[in-house]
């Protein structure tokens, strides 16, 4: 067993869940994230603690129109990515106003606060575009919590993954995905499906 209590620093409710876990502010500020840790091999807890800046919180409402969005909508695959207001990686403008309903966004990549730390194995997922199977390679010994993501961040596949394992994506439509190995930082590399 495995638990992590998480404390947003905002006076909202502690949620207890799994090793990530997505939170919005209300308001902007100074935060200080409590993530404690208990598991089998660590029964009394472990403990991190970080502080973010929140910086251009308002009403997700001005952010998101809800009226623009249609997902019916054929965008390119045509990856040049954009960062939406809701600080949301779309492959580009169109999945970001016609899926997404992003009324403001900026060229490039979101930036996130976790970046690799010296020493830590990298893992690459091959071949990319596929067109059905990835394959896995990288990892350290074990089996690993893997979830992939579609363009508007919605699980679409969990499963486990060990190194070397092929896998497939079979029932996944063409677009671009966001993989992610659970606990491993640089855990997300992003994956074409094309048929």
């Amino acid at each position: 067993w495995a638990e992590v209590q998480w404390n947003f620093g905002d006076g909202s409710e502690i949620e207890v869940g799994l090793s990530w876990a997505i939170h919005a502010y209300e308001t902007d500020g100074t935060y200080i994230v409590t993530a404690l840790y208990y598991g089998e091999d660590c029964p009394y807890g472990v403990e991190l603690h970080i502080t973010i800046i929140v910086e251009g919180c308002g009403d997700v409402g001005d952010c998101i129109n809800e009226d623009q969005i249609d997902t019916e909508f054929a965008c390119t695959e045509e990856y040049v990515p954009v960062c939406g207001c809701n600080n949301v990686t779309y492959s580009n403008a169109c999945y970001a106003y016609h899926y997404g309903g992003v009324t403001t966004f900026v060229e490039g990549e979101c930036e996130t606060a976790v970046t690799d730390l010296e020493g830590e194995a990298s893992w690459t997922v091959y071949p990319t575009p596929t067109t059905g199977n990835l394959v896995i390679s990288g990892l350290n010994e074990g089996v690993w919590p893997c979830k992939m993501y579609d363009s508007q961040g919605r699980i679409v596949l969990t499963t486990e993954v060990s190194n070397g394992q092929e896998f497939s994506l079979y029932g996944l439509s063409d677009g671009w995905y966001t993989l992610q190995i659970v606990g491993v930082l640089g855990s997300a590399k992003r994956v074409i499906v094309q048929r």
